[in-house]
């Protein structure tokens, strides 16, 4: 029997392989349960990758393959505020600040990952520190950290080894926030571009760190919603910059992803122009407008799907007869089920019905045998 890894490796090669693959991530899930005690009695003691062993879940591993460091010229301070980060960059020519936050509720239910309430640039002053910071960090690689992270997912799953978001997204979620960046390509369109142009460069310099590591499978973390980047914008300031790095990606054997986990519909034609492999995180219907069909029919054999499963699918306001025909559903949709992988767009959530979860390994094994019959 093949393993989740070799099923995953086969999809991306185009080789043969005996059922759709399933791995996804449940994060959220497993963090909230434990913070709350809320864990099914039999995983009490057990921890997250052992829990996805035993129900047949493969494994979705991230880790970034290298860590910014900059020079003796930029020095970095964090505080801590409440449940705020507040972090600091200090350069000669001034200085710029951060400020994340995650409320304690939040935490408890299972997000990691703090919210960026304040950015770099707030004012004109903060494009030449930001751009200090930039010229003056380099990319340290983290190759031993990969392969033991990776390691311990083993067969059972892959790991998906990270890079730095595309250069707007980049923009839109960590350096100036959606309203700023919005504005700013209107009021400042000379600055905004050669900030781009900037982290283009360094997202070519991450790339061939990506690219000299032993990581088959490289990762653009961008978060996608099409209502908030747009097609227009996608073609603008994504397409080119995926153009480029999939070219080195794919010289170098090894594989592009980027993470939509949001509404796509209207994104998919431009992602087949991009070059990218595949669509991470897919979240379909009913949760976007986007389904499973729609997203095969566009991107065909160019771009694969991967995901599939709309959390909320899982949870308990829906009947466990109506969630295996929605299962059934989307199997019939990506038939025969080549270059499509079932995950969970874009986490199993804290409310989602454990047994449902556990079953749908047995749902794969039963709908989703290669090829799959259409209609």
């Amino acid at each position: 029997m093949p393993s989740e890894r070799e099923r995953f490796m086969a999809v991306m090669r185009g080789e043969p392989a005996d059922r759709v693959p399933w791995v996804a991530r449940m994060e959220i899930w497993y963090h909230a349960r434990r913070n709350t005690g809320t864990l099914p009695s039999e995983f009490e003691n057990s921890a997250l990758y052992d829990i996805h062993r035993q129900i047949g879940m493969g494994i979705l591993g991230r880790y970034p393959l290298f860590q910014e460091i900059y020079d003796d010229t930029v020095n970095v301070t964090t505080e801590k505020v409440e449940s705020a980060i507040i972090t600091t960059y200090h350069t000669p020519l001034g200085s710029v600040s951060t400020r994340d936050e995650l409320a304690p509720r939040l935490k408890e239910m299972g997000v990691e990952s703090p919210l960026r309430k304040e950015f770099m640039v707030r004012e004109e002053a903060h494009y030449d520190v930001v751009r200090y910071i930039l010229e003056h960090t380099a990319y340290q690689p983290d190759y031993e950290g990969y392969l033991a992270y990776d390691d311990k997912i083993g067969p059972d799953g892959v790991t998906l080894a990270f890079v730095n978001r595309s250069p707007l997204q980049r923009l839109l979620i960590e350096i100036m926030g959606y309203e700023k960046t919005y504005f700013e390509m209107q009021d400042n369109p000379e600055r905004v571009a050669q900030l781009v142009e900037l982290l283009r460069e360094k997202g070519r310099e991450s790339i061939q760190v990506a690219v000299q590591s032993p990581a088959p499978l490289i990762w653009s973390p961008d978060n996608f919603h099409a209502l908030i980047t747009s097609p227009r914008l996608f073609r603008e300031y994504c397409v080119p910059y995926f153009q480029e790095i999939s070219q080195t990606v794919h010289e170098a054997g090894k594989f592009l992803f980027s993470h939509a986990d949001g509404e796509v519909l209207g994104l998919l034609e431009p992602f087949v122009e991009s070059g990218v492999d595949v669509i991470e995180a897919l979240a379909p219907a009913p949760m976007t407008r986007c389904t499973v069909a729609e997203a095969r029919r566009v991107c065909g054999e160019r771009v694969k799907i991967w995901g599939g499963i709309p959390s909320a699918m899982l949870g308990e306001e829906f009947s466990e007869e109506s969630f295996k025909d929605f299962i059934k559903g989307i199997f019939s949709e990506a038939a025969p089920g080549d270059g499509f992988i079932l995950g969970v767009g874009d986490n199993v959530m804290p409310e989602s019905v454990f047994e449902r979860v556990r079953r749908v390994r047995g749902y794969v094994d039963e709908y989703a045998v290669l090829p799959i019959p259409a209609g």
